[in-house]
């Protein structure tokens, strides 16, 4: 037993043990905190990312792109105009957002992008606010949208406001895609520029208006 316990190899793994014991935990406790600090950073970028394009404010498509769907600045943007039309006299931002569950922060950004684009008007001060700058029945849904989001057409190639030739597209006459697009955004901007904001308000239970 004495020669056993006094062996090179019994010495040597007295000695290794603990040193590998310790060399193993701070491995792990490395690989560990890398691994967090990936997956940390990782969601924060992604984080960072959905935020900017989310952000009030902000144009989520490119000028000449398209989402293929109606987005919540453009949705928000709609329910504060028919709030304006049915409203008397001037209304507070304040006001719109809460009557109408909008972020109020998201709104203020919506609000001022309409104001500049001439769709609404404001006043500071004591009885001050937004009003609408021309009659709501002079105010297409077409019109609110391509303010917001941009284009309706699917597709920049179909699109009369922003168009942009498909680079990958030798003959624009003869490709199939690109017509049948043209009738998607004729029938889109049909229905969106034919109703105004005052038709829009008259819009909605559609169940009980088909029952009359």
């Amino acid at each position: 037993m004495a020669l056993e316990s006094s062996s090179p190899f019994s010495v040597a793994h007295s000695w290794l043990s603990p040193a590998l014991i310790r060399f193993s935990r701070w491995w792990i406790s490395r690989s560990s905190a890398q691994i967090f600090s990936d997956m940390t950073y990782g969601d924060l970028g992604l984080k960072m990312a959905l935020r900017e394009t989310s952000r009030p404010g902000a144009r989520s498509p490119a000028r000449g792109a398209t989402s293929h769907m109606l987005s919540n600045k453009a949705k928000y943007g709609l329910k504060a105009l028919m709030h304006l039309a049915g409203a008397e006299g001037q209304c507070l931002a304040g006001d719109i957002a809460k009557d109408n569950n909008i972020p109020r922060k998201f709104l203020d950004a919506i609000l001022v992008e309409l104001r500049n684009a001439g769709i609404l008007n404001s006043r500071k001060g004591k009885g001050g606010g937004y009003h609408l700058a021309r009659p709501p029945e002079k105010i297409t849904v077409g019109q609110i949208i391509r303010i917001l989001d941009g284009p309706l057409a699917p597709i920049p190639c179909a699109s009369k406001t922003a168009y942009q030739r498909c680079a990958d597209c030798p003959d624009e006459d003869a490709c199939a895609i690109h017509d049948i697009m043209l009738d998607v955004r004729d029938s889109i901007a049909l229905i969106l520029d034919r109703t105004s904001i005052a038709s829009l308000r008259n819009r909605g239970n559609r169940e009980s208006q088909l029952l009359r």
